[in-house]
């Protein structure tokens, strides 16, 4: 396994524990102009002097906080080099702030600049010996000796590995790279009308029953229901058949990503996306999942934009025809996006296969693979039905 899904995997253990809960930091909204840190749609400014008052002080930490939760939002939306920013501002006005030191760790470790990462999971460790995460971080660095550190340190190291359930670490995925360079696979007129309408009112049912989930990171106008584990239950024939296309896919052109493994449906999300709505990130992908498949269920004449496009090798955008009941199939790994509506509603099924436990639709997407749900911080967004 990567050392970048070890360091993932140990951060999202730790997400439950932050200070700052994900239904907190979206109640933050823009401050007004201050002499520490003006927040703002294009970023937060800061006058050092002032923060480095504030901080001797100890009256700065409302103020990283909210940039620990800026960067959150970036890393989510796939914007790593506004995440640095916003975890290198939350340090600069809280030298330790353990959450805001272990989020930049992690990002030096997907930046490649390991020594830089143990230092910042050595800090977070003084700013809070309790920090398990740090300490499991650490010890997945695989080049730090547990008996070279303090007492201290390799206590919450322990502690931390006594927690592990190996099973969720062993993860065997198609590199991202790897994953750019394959092909998307098209099935025209997978579902029929009759079929679509079907799927529309189960939607609906589970809506009333559970809620959506509105994802104002993705423009403003998106929003989810998670079918998961219900879709089979009330929809078996469908979800028979795109276990079906994804095995045949698999095999005809991915060579069995799925072979031998216990696959099961991590999640299944109906969206209903209306202008601006759109996933404009051009590298994002779904990281832990094995198969995407994408089933349009709007006419054509419904809604403009909402363009289906993947990025290639050489850095360029391809687009992908997808007319209604069209099944588009792709290793979840290769990078995509759709660009914004700008008219009408565009309806679309998602569902990403992972070898995993299936999920109930209070899940969401969920990224522990066995066991309780750990969330994936993308769906703790506040309920349409609240």
């Amino acid at each position: 396994m990567h050392l970048l899904q070890l360091v993932s995997l140990a951060l999202l253990q730790h997400a439950a524990a932050l200070q700052l809960t994900t239904s907190q930091h979206r109640r933050i909204a823009p401050r007004a102009a201050s002499p520490v840190c003006e927040l703002q749609d294009d970023g937060p400014e800061l006058d050092t002097n002032a923060a480095a008052t504030l901080q001797r002080a100890g009256l700065n930490t409302p103020a990283a906080d909210a940039l620990v939760s800026r960067g959150i939002d970036a890393e989510e939306e796939g914007e790593p080099l506004e995440a640095l920013e916003a975890y290198e501002g939350a340090v600069e006005l809280d030298p330790n702030h353990p959450n805001a030191l272990f989020r930049l760790g992690a990002l030096n470790v997907q930046f490649g600049m390991i020594e830089d990462a143990r230092d910042l999971f050595h800090r977070a460790l003084d700013a809070d010996p309790d920090h398990s995460a740090a300490a499991a971080c650490l010890h997945l660095l695989q080049d730090v000796d547990a008996t070279a550190l303090d007492a201290q340190h390799a206590a919450s190291i322990e502690a931390a590995l006594a927690d592990y359930d190996p099973v969720n670490y062993e993860m065997d995925l198609v590199p991202v790279e790897v994953a750019r360079r394959s092909a998307v696979k098209r099935i025209p007129r997978f579902l029929t009308d009759a079929e679509i309408d079907e799927l529309t009112a189960t939607a609906a049912v589970v809506e009333a029953e559970v809620g959506a989930v509105a994802r104002p990171t993705r423009g403003g106008g998106w929003s989810t229901v998670y079918l998961n584990a219900e879709l089979g239950r009330r929809l078996p024939w469908l979800r028979d058949r795109i276990f079906g296309a994804a095995s045949a896919a698999d095999e005809e052109l991915w060579g069995g990503v799925l072979a031998g493994k216990a696959v099961n449906l991590r999640c299944a999300e109906y969206h209903t996306v209306t202008p601006p709505g759109n996933l404009a990130f051009e590298r994002h992908y779904d990281h832990g999942s094995l198969i995407t498949i994408d089933i349009m269920l709007s006419d054509a004449t419904a809604f403009d934009g909402g363009t289906f496009e993947t990025s290639e090798p050489g850095d360029y955008l391809l687009q992908h025809p997808f007319e209604k009941g069209d099944l588009l199939l792709f290793l979840s790994h290769k990078y995509h996006c759709v660009s914004p509506v700008t008219r009408g509603t565009r309806n679309v099924l998602v569902a990403e296969l992972w070898e995993g436990d299936e999920r109930e639709p209070a899940d969401g997407r969920c990224d522990q693979r066995h066991g309780a749900r750990a969330p994936d911080r993308r769906d703790s967004l506040s309920s349409l039905n609240s």
